[in-house]
């Protein structure tokens, strides 16, 4: 004798329509989550950071009282080197508008020509400027070995 010949107990009972969905709604639900975790399990944990840092030469390389553009190395930037030997890296921006800086040597200031905006070597706005906001400063970091390097904040990708 066959199972499909097998009478039915009065335990068992025919799988109906309300069964057949529940059972899909669990394998659906099963997915999701499964699907959750996987992508969870394979995304980054660590977030990327929001700046980066370039090398832009040795101390001997930046003159005191210059200032060098690091547009060559991809940064929107002048670095400063006071009299003092103090490094200072500005961004080529202005900070209000956005329009880009230009340094006038013979002047020693930083011009904005959108707005004629004017800074010192130093990032502070000129007394003249309709608005009184400093430019905006990256960090420099100079390692025992002279390396002076540039900490940007990092370019959208």
């Amino acid at each position: 004798m066959f199972a499909a010949d097998t009478p039915r107990s009065k335990t068992q009972r025919a799988i109906g329509r309300g069964d057949r969905l529940f059972l899909g709604a669990g394998l659906a639900l099963f997915a999701i989550v499964s699907a959750t975790a996987a992508v969870a399990y394979a995304w980054p944990t660590e977030p990327a950071p929001l700046t980066e840092t370039t090398i832009v030469g040795h101390v001997d390389d930046f003159e005191p009282g210059g200032v060098t553009p690091l547009s060559d190395l991809g940064l929107g930037a002048y670095l400063v080197r006071t009299l003092d030997g103090e490094f200072l890296a500005f961004e080529a921006a202005e900070p209000v508008n956005g329009c880009t800086l230009v340094w006038r040597a013979e002047l020693r200031l930083f011009f904005d020509p959108c707005r004629g905006y004017e800074y010192d070597i130093t990032g502070h706005p000129s007394l003249d400027n309709a608005v009184r906001v400093p430019l905006n400063r990256f960090d420099i970091d100079v390692d025992r070995h002279g390396v002076v390097r540039v900490t940007s904040p990092r370019s959208p990708q």
